[in-house]
């Protein structure tokens, strides 16, 4: 307060020096406020806030959000369990929590095999097996059409498998005939499969080739899937059908090896039907892309001619393109009881057909 007077005092004697009345100045002009003079200012520290840095959290226990995983897929479902993912702290904590991922299996899954999953063409012919052919095929629960002619085997194949028959016509027909080769053969080479029995292995054959009169002669190309020769001795057929009156009466041992085919056989001679086959000669001997899987072990009759087939092929298999093809010389489906009667007899040996589709299918 005696500041305030003392400055008025001074002020009043400078405004008389200057010529201004005291009633000249305002009153609120007069006084100044302290705080917007020389004062000392006041200073105020500015706080400081640590903050959180980025947690990661434990995978093992976390419950946060994970990664995707890549899991490896089980190949019989197609499912599989995925990496461990990492959850994202909070930043006000450090701390956070991790996730598990959980992710899809790679790889589609395959599965137990079914029957009714695959189409088989048995295409027509004269063989009175045939029907054994269908019928067994048909109790495995596999779709089999049979309506199947040389229109069909010249065109787009839909099916997963032929199963050619036997007969010497239509077989050997089919096999010759250029459109039919072509179509077979691409269908097999796609990822189809074939399997041939008496006939139609001649037709899955390189090509038809016969003996007569002492000589080897190359009668027809094949379908050529396998490559060996369709081998037929006309000298014999002629000299056994003029004895017999018919192929049918004679039967032969066969010798397995250990393929899957002759399960649960394996390495076992086994009777089967012989209805003047071919004997499947390899073009090139221990070709290793063919497998013999059974072997003659009889030269048939003896006493009527010098057919001589001990230890050459009866039963083959090997790959055509991705697909896979089996030829029998002898008869699979020959298995009813009708030709148990017959000398000697045949043992059951259906399966054999039967394993064969599988094989060529997985």
């Amino acid at each position: 307060m005696r500041w305030n007077i003392f400055i008025m005092l001074i002020l009043l004697l400078c405004l008389g020096c200057t010529g201004v009345a005291p009633g000249d100045l305002d009153i609120d002009e007069q006084i100044v406020d302290s705080s917007e003079s020389g004062g000392d200012e006041g200073t105020m520290d500015e706080g400081t806030m640590d903050e959180g840095g980025e947690g990661e959290g434990d995978p093992s226990t976390g419950s946060g959000q994970g990664g995707e995983g890549e899991g490896e897929g089980d190949p019989s479902t197609g499912s599989g369990q995925g990496g461990e993912g990492e959850g994202e702290g909070d930043p006000s904590t450090g701390s956070g929590q991790g996730g598990e991922g959980e992710g899809e299996g790679e790889g589609e899954g395959e599965g137990e095999f079914d029957p009714s999953d695959y189409t088989i063409w048995v295409p027509y012919t004269e063989s009175l097996g045939r029907d054994d052919v269908i019928s067994y095929l048909q109790a495995e629960n596999y779709n089999v059409e049979t309506a199947i002619s040389e229109t069909e085997l010249s065109g787009t194949i839909d099916a997963d498998l032929i199963v050619m028959p036997g007969g010497d016509t239509f077989p050997l027909s089919y096999g010759a005939n250029p459109a039919i080769q072509t179509a077979v053969r691409s269908f097999v080479s796609g990822g189809g499969h074939y399997i041939g029995i008496c006939g139609g292995a001649i037709a899955g054959s390189e090509a038809l080739y016969i003996t007569l009169g002492g000589f080897e002669i190359r009668v027809d190309e094949m379908l050529g899937l396998l490559d060996v020769k369709g081998y037929d001795n006309i000298d014999w057929m002629t000299e056994y059908m003029g004895a017999t009156g018919a192929f049918w009466p004679f039967n032969t041992p066969i010798l397995f090896n250990d393929h899957f085919i002759a399960s649960p056989n394996e390495n076992s001679e086994l009777t089967m039907a012989y209805r003047a086959g071919p004997v499947l000669e390899l073009l090139t001997p221990g070709d290793p892309n063919i497998e013999v899987i059974g072997t003659f072990t009889d030269d048939l009759d003896e006493s009527m001619t010098n057919h001589q087939i001990d230890g050459m092929p009866a039963v083959v298999a090997g790959p055509y393109g991705n697909g896979r093809v089996v030829l029998f010389s002898t008869h699979p489906e020959y298995s009813s009881p009708d030709y148990y009667i017959q000398t000697p007899p045949v043992d059951e040996v259906s399966y054999l057909l039967i394993n064969a589709a599988r094989w060529v299918l997985e």
